[in-house]
């Protein structure tokens, strides 16, 4: 710290022409940091905190040569040729602007920034005292599979930039260092006057292994204020303390151009392979339209919140510059005393550190693994949506379990769960019972009426989640859509979803009419729970039945085909979910097709639903069986569209580039793509994923029928067939003279979806069979 005294500010006065040239001929610094100017550097800024000084008179300079201070009244040096130089009036700081920008070895001159309520805590939102990140995360599945490798745990040290941690019983084993860098705090951090550091290192502790070791960088006091500088010190306190995670649950989102000194941190950080992990922010606005640092810098991973059900939470940020999400609401962590909280703990400010444990988990997992690596193993992972992150529907929510089952090439045995559901003729509803043949087994469930399901994991007093005890019946009095979780020693924990249906229907479905808020007759439930085909009939009471509704077959046991008849054009959001025979649907008049429609029908192979041509988000997912998907050619591909079709054959797509993400064809190891350009994004994605490419389809003559020529489509595994005369008037006299009699004739066809032969379709043709 250099403080200067009135009498020897006089005396800069009468010779400023002197400092000057004394400040010019000054040598260059040396640009590595070391330990010992971090600590002097701290120990300044504490002291210039000590004298109350105003932000807005502060200037962060930075020079390759030792600078004047001019009439500055306090200075912070040490780190990185970085100065902290604090005035009294804005007619010396203007004057000290000007002067500094105008020295050429001067790189950058900015102001310090003070941040109010600088963490990102949201407020008023309903709390519920279950750390419910765990296993929306797959925290726990992913820390089981670390133990079952018997992975070696090397010490992860996480520095957690906030308010302090306090020292409490749920805290001291995982405290390992930490400093302050506000006046009137305990020097090592942790004295935590607001709560909010204490609450992110519970998170941390209750989300990670015992190697994971916290340091404590307080900037934020007791109104939840900070500078922008102690945030950039403790950065680079960090950097030299081996950090390998940087927490940052604070931001500010009050205008202002990115600073420099602060982005230069980060820079620092990442370069030395430091995952610096921020909240992206409460403002409930899309990120680009704001500033919020540090979470726009770039290299930072950016963190938005979801509710337990992956749903956005209404406070949280979003957009582009939000890179992953995790649990933020409704969540558990624990206070300055030690006890478990039991009031709100809700916000990105929540939602980071959930991040900031996943990747300590791959670092246990793999100790040299780089920033990038982190975050592509957490977009490749992660499920939701595609990478733009525009909106609520457009997000990447983080999978623990996933990231490391990825990283080591290894899975856990999955817990055996099964469930009946029988009718009941008193209530007119649905029985159901669980089973598992898993030792020590836990099941829980949630009982839904319309809402995305939750993972059910503990039983919450005056909720809709219960533990379940082997052998009994549930009696229920109404339709629910029912999510059950297992979980037992040693094993990734099993979800299944379900519809308990009533039966009190006489045609076997409930269907709504349309009106102003639904643009078509709607089936919203079914209650044929035993019969292997099921064909949904055009009217049902004299009404045509336009769509499927949501979750309408999700989790039937039985049925292994379904019919739809030409009438129904849409179908909704897990309408065939979790139906584990299901092998078969035909829907030639559905076009629109809802996100996670066939989710984890692993015996599904075909289907035909021509008119399709948007495939949502994970609408195929896990659909391991399916070889056909009969769509017309796509112009849209979601994320996880097609996840785990492992043996997928191919997909056709417009001769226009389209939308697809990473995650979109992950294990699709027997595709191949249709693509009539190659100037496509598809045929790009092909080519550089190895995936075969066909430009046009392969048809060859098989016979006539009923006065139509029918040909074979080799790479679809199918028929089309069109009237002789058309055809005949297509062909030129020669290649009819050539091959009177069409039995060998082969050719390329380009078709439209309906079936409409247009001249110029046609390729060259030829007499060669293909």
């Amino acid at each position: 710290m250099k403080k200067f005294l009135i009498i020897a500010l006089s005396i800069l006065i009468i010779v400023p022409s002197n400092v000057i040239l004394a400040a010019d001929n000054c040598e260059l610094h040396n640009e590595v940091t070391d330990i010992g100017n971090s600590y002097q550097f701290t120990e300044e800024l504490k002291e210039l905190e000590s004298e109350n000084s105003d932000y807005s008179l502060r200037l962060i300079v930075t020079s390759s040569k030792q600078i004047d201070y001019l009439d500055a009244i306090n200075t912070a040096t040490g780190i990185n040729n970085l100065y902290v130089i604090q005035f009294d009036n804005k007619r010396s700081l203007n004057k000290a602007y000007e002067y500094y920008t105008s020295l050429p070895y001067v790189k950058y001159v900015e102001y310090d920034t003070g941040l109010e309520e600088a963490i990102c805590d949201a407020k008023n939102s309903v709390f519920t005292s279950n750390c419910i990140s765990t296993v929306t995360q797959n925290t726990d599945d992913a820390i089981k599979l670390l133990k079952q490798e018997s992975m070696a745990m090397p010490e992860i040290k996480v520095g957690v930039i906030d308010s302090g941690i306090a020292i409490t019983s749920f805290t001291k084993s995982r405290i390992d260092g930490g400093c302050t860098f506000l006046d009137g705090y305990e020097a090592n951090g942790n004295d935590d006057k607001r709560g909010h550091g204490t609450k992110v290192a519970g998170t941390i502790i209750q989300n990670s292994t015992s190697n994971v070791r916290l340091y404590s960088y307080q900037i934020i006091d007791s109104l939840g204020q900070c500078s922008l500088v102690n945030a950039t010190a403790a950065i680079y306190r960090g950097i030299e303390n081996g950090c390998k995670i940087l927490n940052c649950s604070f931001g500010k989102s009050n205008g202002g151009s990115l600073p420099k000194f602060l982005s230069n941190a980060v820079d620092a950080a990442i370069n030395a392979d430091i995952a610096i992990i921020a909240a992206a922010g409460n403002d409930s606005s899309n990120i680009k339209n704001i500033e919020q640092y540090p979470a726009q810098i770039d290299g930072v991973l950016s963190v938005g919140a979801i509710k337990p059900n992956s749903k956005l939470a209404d406070f949280s940020n979003f957009g582009e510059g939000v890179d992953i999400y995790a649990t933020g609401r409704a969540m558990t962590s624990y206070d300055t005393n030690g006890e478990k909280i039991e009031e709100t703990w809700n916000g990105t400010s929540a939602a980071t550190p959930v991040i900031s444990s996943i990747c300590a988990l791959l670092v246990t997992a793999k100790p040299d693994i780089t920033v990038n690596e982190i975050k592509e193993l957490l977009i490749e992972t992660g499920y939701s949506f595609n990478e733009e992150n525009q909106s609520e529907n457009d997000r990447i929510i983080a999978d623990a379990y996933g990231c490391v089952k990825k990283l080591l090439g290894k899975d856990l045995e999955q817990v055996n769960l099964d469930y009946t559901v029988t009718p009941n003729e008193t209530t007119g509803c649905s029985d159901i019972s669980f089973s598992s043949n898993d030792k020590d087994v836990k099941i829980f469930y949630e009982l839904g009426l319309g809402s995305l399901p939750e993972i059910p994991y503990k039983e919450i007093t005056g909720a809709s989640q219960y533990e379940y005890k082997l052998g009994d019946t549930i009696i229920l009095s109404k339709w629910h859509m029912i999510t059950v979780a297992a979980y037992a020693p040693g094993k990734e924990k099993k979800v299944l979803s379900f519809s308990a249906p009533t039966y009190n229907n006489e045609s076997g479905y409930r269907l709504t009419q349309s009106s102003k808020t639904q643009q078509y007759n709607k089936i919203d439930r079914c209650q044929f729970i035993d019969e292997k085909v099921i064909e949904v009939p055009e009217t049902i009471n004299g009404t045509e039945v336009q769509q499927i509704g949501d979750w309408c077959f999700i989790g039937n046991k039985t049925v292994e085909k379904i019919i739809l008849p030409k009438t129904v054009r849409q179908i909704d959001r897990y309408a065939f979910a979790n139906c584990p025979n299901l092998k078969e649907v035909i829907a030639p008049g559905v076009e629109i097709c809802g996100m996670y429609a066939f989710l984890d029908c692993k015996k599904l192979k075909n289907v035909e639903m021509p008119n399709v041509t948007i495939v949502n988000t994970g609408m195929f997912k896990n659909c391991h069986s399916l070889e056909t998907a009969k769509l017309g050619e796509l112009t849209e591909i979601d994320n996880h569209a097609f996840f785990g079709c492992e043996n997928l054959k191919l997909v056709k797509t417009t001769n226009d580039s389209i939308s697809f993400s990473i995650n979109t064809f992950k294990d699709c190891n027997n595709l191949t793509v249709y693509t009539p350009d190659k100037t496509t994004s598809m045929y790009s994605f092909a080519k550089s994923n190895s995936v075969p490419v066909i430009l046009s389809f392969q048809y060859k003559f098989k016979g006539k029928s009923n006065g139509r020529f029918v040909y074979e489509d080799s790479a679809l595994e199918s028929t089309v067939s069109y009237p002789e005369k058309q055809i005949e008037s297509m062909w030129s006299e020669e290649c009819i003279n050539k091959s009177p009699d069409y039995d060998e004739l082969g050719f390329l066809l380009n078709l439209t979806d309906d079936g409409i032969i247009n001249a110029k379709d046609f390729a060259v043709l030829t007499k060669q069979a293909i």
